[in-house]
């Protein structure tokens, strides 16, 4: 093919890549199809404040350890892939009320087994209230681990 290559194309540049090796292993930049039933964590916590003042920020301490069987990158693609930690805010009842507040990206890599020191900021948007936080590991433009990918995610009660 080379050959044919050189004689038809002179000018052209042909490209290729050669792979030597096993396979590479699995990692969150995978195909969502591929990371089913692979992704799990085990979420610690570490240090909560079980009150905080209302208008004031807080901050949230975890220890999460990859129980799963694939590399949770760092940092993703254009459209996600990298893995960060998130927090659910739910009513007294355990009504999702948002989603979108202490993301806290990896500051590296985690293989299977590997563990995370994470500080989760939570900045001063809650009402004063009760609110259950749900911890819990993303992978961004993918799943959050508890839709069916995972066992265990981390919960406490705080009251603002």
């Amino acid at each position: 093919m080379w050959h044919d290559t050189l004689l038809h194309s002179p000018r052209e540049h042909a490209r290729f890549a050669l792979l030597k090796g096993g396979e590479r292993p699995l990692d969150t930049l995978a195909p969502a199809g591929e990371l089913t039933g692979k992704l799990k964590a085990e979420i610690e916590i570490v240090y909560v404040m079980e009150q905080v003042k209302q208008g004031r920020p807080f901050v949230d301490h975890l220890r999460v350890t990859n129980r799963g069987s694939v590399i949770w990158r760092a940092r993703g693609r254009r459209f996600g892939g990298q893995v960060t930690c998130g927090v659910k805010v739910c009513d007294a009842s355990g009504n999702v009320l948002r989603e979108d507040l202490g993301r806290t990206p990896l500051a590296s890599d985690a293989s299977p087994n590997g563990v995370i020191d994470l500080e989760i900021s939570i900045p001063s948007v809650l009402q004063r209230g009760k609110y259950e936080l749900r911890y819990d590991m993303i992978v961004e433009g993918v799943t959050w681990f508890e839709l069916g990918l995972i066992r265990f995610s981390g919960r406490f009660s705080y009251a603002v």
